[in-house]
């Protein structure tokens, strides 16, 4: 059987008897995550440019914009709540695949819901199929993808959305292996932002989300897409990676990848995480940032091209290795304010980045992607002091609790829903609910209470 067979199979057979409360409660975290970063997000301004962009090209008000009162088709609400819950580098991912699985998935299966009138409980399933496709597939092919220019989020998500969507839509096994066929031709998506901090890796989850849902409805109407999509010669595997890993497709479910996904706790990328609880760690033992000389960097190498010393963006910010150890050497907080706000204190931060240094160590390198380590040395008047970590806050075998999570989302969400809202959108997620009603108290807290008579 190909790939895409497997994963159809895996796609349509797949039923609630086989989740455990482990991948439940895998699931409300991540729901809940997603929902953070979403709202946190509406009002960025890469979020109102797309909403503005595709309202000006023609959108029916249908689906919900989470943290707006916007509404536009199911297909744009996708396209837009991915985007949303992507610009700020707050959405959760996965260490061995390389990508950001909630944002293209929950933005399909959430549209569908509201679309179809299903509750939380009915979207379960899908997620955790498109969850497994999107990060088998890019576990398959990670670093490969990434050292040929491509972001995995983007090229793997068009698959992943297109098997939560067909689901949904109950296709059958071989229209699903159309889907995903199909969804071979959609993929796309560059890591070349980083040399500008461009805002094209926002839109990647975007993209991916949309047009996986339209492979799944061209497989539902006939159009059909080549089964070997995957390992063919001229396949995808071929085309983006060059290598890829046919084992890792070897158990689909054993275990779900939704119960090996990190949340993380710092705003910024994930390669950036492991330096980042080093500083802390170091700092809880006493170092001072202020008297800190330099500050080396070792790491692996997907992480040490990370090492940006110009903050034109908030993106540069973010993606920047010397800038986050910079900002935690400062304030152990970590803000999103301080990613915000760095391109207007460009100078003064990028003098203090001087100090900081990035290498790719082959120890380090060897045991990634299974780990995400570096290990990071203080010099000053101090003396020399060395943090290694291997494995970052928020992963499963350090994962962050339930309570931390829905403070997480209190905090991002609370200045936009009201605390009333916030605390029904979390009982709504813990319970189970209907989609409608908890897209609802997403909105934003004095529209919805005027848009009420309230």
């Amino acid at each position: 059987m190909t790939i895409a067979g497997q994963l159809a199979r895996f796609t349509t057979s797949l039923g609630k008897e086989r989740l455990g409360d482990p991948v439940r409660n895998a699931f409300r975290l991540h729901l809940l995550d997603f929902f953070g970063a979403a709202v946190a997000g509406a009002s960025e301004g890469v979020t109102e440019q797309s909403l503005d962009a595709l309202c000006r090209m023609g959108s029916m008000p249908q689906s919900s914009i989470l943290g707006r009162m916007d509404t536009v088709s199911a297909a744009d609400a996708m396209f837009v709540n991915a985007v949303s819950a992507h610009s700020l580098e707050l959405d959760d991912g996965h260490t061995g695949a390389s990508l950001h699985p909630a944002v293209v998935i929950f933005p399909v299966v959430l549209a569908l819901g509201e679309r179809m009138g299903l509750s939380t409980d009915d979207l379960i399933v899908p997620t955790v199929v498109g969850y497994e496709v999107m990060i088998r597939i890019g576990m398959a092919m990670h670093p490969h993808s990434r050292r040929h220019g491509f972001h995995n989020t983007a090229i793997a998500g068009v698959f992943g959305a297109a098997a939560a969507a067909a689901h949904m839509l109950q296709l059958d096994e071989a229209q699903t292996v159309h889907a995903l066929g199909l969804a071979g031709s959609h993929a796309a998506g560059l890591f070349e932002f980083l040399a500008t901090g461009a805002d094209s890796k926002r839109i990647h989850p975007g993209r991916a989300a949309r047009d996986g849902w339209l492979c799944a409805e061209l497989a539902r109407s006939g159009v059909t897409g080549p089964e070997s999509v995957f390992e063919g010669t001229d396949g995808f595997f071929q085309a983006y990676a060059g290598a890829w890993k046919e084992h890792v497709f070897d158990g689909l479910g054993d275990p779900f990848q939704i119960t090996q996904s990190y949340v993380k706790p710092y705003p910024c990328c994930r390669h950036l995480h492991a330096a980042l609880d080093a500083v802390l760690e170091a700092k809880a033992k006493g170092l001072s940032g202020d008297v800190v000389d330099h500050v080396e960097i070792e790491t692996y190498e997907v992480a040490a091209r990370h090492h940006g010393h110009n903050i034109r963006s908030m993106l540069d910010a973010q993606m920047s290795l010397p800038f986050a150890v910079s900002l935690a050497l400062e304030d152990s907080a970590i803000p999103l304010a301080a990613f915000r706000q760095a391109p207007d204190n460009a100078a003064r931060w990028e003098e203090k980045m001087q100090r900081v240094t990035v290498h790719t160590r082959a120890d380090l390198n060897n045991i990634y992607p299974r780990l995400r380590p570096a290990e990071v040395h203080f010099h000053g008047p101090q003396g020399a002091l060395s943090v290694r970590v291997d494995v970052p806050l928020g992963e499963p075998d350090r994962p962050l609790s339930a309570e931390q999570v829905a403070r997480k989302f209190t905090d991002l969400t609370e200045g936009v829903l009201g605390s009333t809202r916030v605390e029904t959108v979390i009982n709504l997620v813990a319970k189970g609910g209907d989609i409608r009603t908890l897209m609802k108290n997403l909105r934003p807290a004095d529209a919805a209470i005027a848009a009420d008579g309230r």
